[in-house]
């Protein structure tokens, strides 16, 4: 089995967003998890990186707008994931 990269998994999913395919790639219910294993709500974290409440609500609705990679990055800080978790989230096979 052919295992990608991550800067790889990172280029595919911007490519996928250039050329219209913005399939969500984020599972929303193991996001939603770690926030609340982690003591948090959807305001406390949109606060602690530093983006509007109702934006991040937007972003983890399962049609809402596309986490930025950056956004992904600083959410995997304050939730303290690991590399296993990330890609589980955000690069995610399964879309919820």
């Amino acid at each position: 089995m052919t295992s990608i990269a991550p800067f790889a998994k990172l280029t595919l999913v911007a490519d996928m967003r250039m050329k219209g395919c913005e399939r969500k790639m984020v599972n929303v219910n193991k996001l939603k998890g770690k926030i609340v294993e982690c003591g948090l709500n959807v305001s406390i974290l949109a606060d602690r990186i530093g983006i509007d409440k109702a934006t991040l609500y937007r972003k983890i609705n399962e049609n809402g707008a596309p986490i930025t990679i950056r956004e992904a990055d600083k959410i995997s800080e304050e939730l303290n994931l690991s590399k296993e978790e990330v890609n589980d989230i955000f690069f995610s096979q399964y879309v919820a």
